[in-house]
């Protein structure tokens, strides 16, 4: 069981500084992950997580359109699923990707501040994508100031 004292670190951490605590998500992911289904509980109760035929619907018809270069579609598949709420943190950071080569930085923004405002960032298996989406953010929040 986790200590009162970890699980306070770990609250202090997401509260104030996403980066270390999604590091720390790497570094130290039984304990974090240990914390999280205490913390996020009921993320974790959700039964089958509306997952499985749901999410591999979205992600295949996205990967598809990709492949085909159907990138309107793969945009509109990918804006549905973030609409439908998925926790799949590919699905943001692949239209942030997509946003961010038409130049519309702004939108590309906005999809990872919606990943950010979502309980799904914390959880620790989603630690690296997340990270990911972090430094896309930062990045997109220079070049909207500059703007």
């Amino acid at each position: 069981m986790a200590s009162k004292e970890l699980i306070e670190k770990i609250k202090k951490e997401i509260g104030e500084d996403k980066r270390i605590y999604l590091q720390n998500c790497e570094e130290h992911y039984f304990e974090y992950i240990e914390v999280a289904q205490i913390l996020f509980k009921k993320y974790y109760d959700i039964p089958s997580r509306k997952q499985n035929n749901w999410y591999k619907n979205f992600t295949e018809k996205a990967l598809e359109a990709k492949q085909n270069k159907e990138t309107e579609t793969e945009k509109q598949i990918l804006e549905m699923a973030i609409d439908d709420k998925i926790d799949a943190p590919y699905v943001y950071n692949r239209l942030a990707v997509l946003y961010s080569k038409e130049k519309d930085f702004k939108k590309a923004y906005s999809v990872c501040k919606k990943w950010f405002t979502s309980v799904y960032w914390k959880i620790p298996n989603m630690a690296t994508t997340s990270l990911k989406l972090l430094n896309r953010m930062e990045k997109l929040e220079k070049k909207l100031e500059k703007q």
